[in-house]
């Protein structure tokens, strides 16, 4: 869609195999198995700053019901040059499954996982 010095943006889609593999569920379901799917990503990739990038991943994966019916997964991502050594990435992730499987105790997990990730990496 855009790519240039500052900005790139893609989109794509597709089929795809799903493939999971629980480490616990409830009795009656598979621990593992695969799955026809059908995928949906783009990617953004901004340049703010001399030291400071921003980039944008999502993905929507429609699948069957055993496999979730429907995921989505995103990330938003700061990335931050401190010196010309030292990096700090600043990661947010969302995950949602909208029919998540029954874990061994019969609990339905929830649909939704949000996590925050700091990262410091050295370059020498």
């Amino acid at each position: 869609m855009i790519d240039n010095t500052q900005t790139t943006w893609s989109i794509s889609s597709g089929p795809a195999i799903l493939y999971t593999h629980y480490v616990t569920v409830a009795l009656e379901s598979e621990l593992k198995g695969y799955a026809p799917a059908m995928e949906f990503s783009t990617r953004y990739e901004h340049e703010l700053s001399d030291i400071t990038d921003i980039t944008y991943d999502y993905k929507l994966t429609y699948t069957t019901r055993i496999a979730g019916r429907y995921k989505h997964h995103m990330l938003l991502t700061l990335e931050n040059e401190l010196t010309s050594w030292l990096d700090l990435d600043i990661t947010a992730i969302w995950d949602y499954i909208l029919e998540p499987e029954k874990n061994k105790d019969g609990l339905v997990p929830d649909q939704n996982d949000f996590q925050v990730v700091l990262g410091l990496g050295v370059e020498f």
